[in-house]
């Protein structure tokens, strides 16, 4: 009988790189000859970045890194001599790369019950026999993940072009579709990416925390499975999920969040017979914009495409004709809406073509919003 996800010690383990592609590593000589990653369990109610920065702060005095990608699912068991045996079977792993400033900057263990010094190493002098024989399969997977062409040195250039945002397509009329780089912030498939959402607690909002989702989708997005998805991963007491906004149109008001409250508001689908947007509350609630911000309400707006190959196979399913062109004018429908929007929160486009992917993304999404520095650092 296989082991459930709750055998295995939620863990976050982090990859700090500096401007020259150094990569810092932990030591405690006196007790063995590894290094490790700054690492460690993730406390009950605390996300995965909550404990990943709280143990970069403790392990290694580090106050400031930029978080650029996260690689979940990655599994290790515990040696036969680790004490944790008696709870866990193992460690499940996401894997953050991280960035600072500098080259090989200071950093301390003082405070670390981990390691007693730390060093900076070039990715190439990274090979298996640094690390434990329990977590070389893990590491060297995390390392080949992040850095293509692993153990060679891989360029500034391919590393940012692997795990920078792009995927999130910060919309722009003049370049709508950007490339999706190959597994952008997620190297797993749909196995690890549902083995990281069932062990994520629900998410829900701060006391004072107002959090509207706007979401719109082109015809075979899937809006309707995607809410289902959301709907397990989001506490039910402080979510409203409203998947039919026309009834809000002339009262935008009713479909705001309370403090403490996430709204979803969902709309589409876009078809080539739709020119029109779907949802009038859509376009109220926008028109409000500004003061939903000045008034302290948080805005995710998140449009879902899909591409003609895979509205295909959607309306193939479910027994409709498919066209290209209706295809290029829902699309071109989507757009209009998207480059009209003028106000301080762009939209976030996203792939919908593979619904676990789709619904990974949102999910990542709506909990980047509810961390406590996502809106001061990045409004949107």
């Amino acid at each position: 009988m296989s082991k459930t996800p709750a055998d295995w010690r939620m863990n976050a383990a982090a990859i700090v790189m500096d401007d020259a592609g150094n990569i810092l590593l932990g030591a405690r000589p006196e007790r063995s000859p590894f290094l490790h990653f700054p690492q460690g369990g993730v406390k009950s109610g605390e996300s995965v970045h909550e404990a990943l920065f709280r143990e970069l702060r403790e392990e290694m005095g580090i106050c400031s890194a930029r978080l650029l990608a996260d690689y979940p699912g990655l599994r290790y068991a515990y040696g036969k001599k680790n004490e944790k045996r008696a709870r866990w079977r193992g460690q499940q792993q996401c894997f953050c790369l991280l960035r600072v400033q500098g080259v090989a900057p200071a950093v301390s263990c003082a405070g670390s019950a981990e390691f007693s010094s730390a060093l900076w190493l070039p990715l190439a002098d990274l090979v298996p026999s640094r690390f434990s024989p329990s977590k070389r399969a893990v590491a060297q997977s995390a390392l080949a993940h992040f850095f293509p062409g692993f153990p060679a040195p891989a360029s500034q250039r391919q590393i940012t072009a692997r795990c920078t945002p792009e995927h999130l397509y910060l919309f722009s009329p003049l370049s709508p579709l950007p490339p999706v780089p190959g597994a952008p912030l997620f190297g797993g498939g749909k196995e690890e990416a549902r083995l990281h959402l069932s062990s994520q607690p629900l998410l829900r909002p701060g006391k004072e925390q107002r959090l509207l989702v706007v979401l719109l989708g082109m015809e075979g997005c899937g809006l309707k499975k995607a809410l289902r998805s959301l709907a397990a991963t989001l506490d039910p007491i402080s979510t409203r999920i409203i998947p039919t906004p026309q009834r809000y149109a002339l009262s935008p008001a009713a479909a705001l969040p309370l403090p403490g409250e996430i709204s979803l508001l969902a709309a589409g689908p876009y078809s080539a017979a739709l020119r029109e947007p779907s949802a009038p509350a859509v376009a109220a609630l926008l028109d409000l914009e500004n003061s939903l911000l000045a008034g302290g309400h948080s805005l995710l707006k998140i449009a879902l495409h899909i591409s003609p190959a895979g509205q295909q196979k959607r309306l193939q399913k479910k027994g409709k004709p498919f066209s290209p062109q209706g295809h290029a004018a829902g699309q071109a429908s989507l757009f209009s809406l998207l480059a009209a929007s003028s106000a301080p929160s762009p939209w976030l486009l996203i792939p919908a073509d593979l619904s676990w992917y789709r619904d990974f993304l949102l999910h990542s999404l709506i909990s980047r919003a509810l961390s406590e520095n996502f809106f001061s650092a990045n409004r949107i």
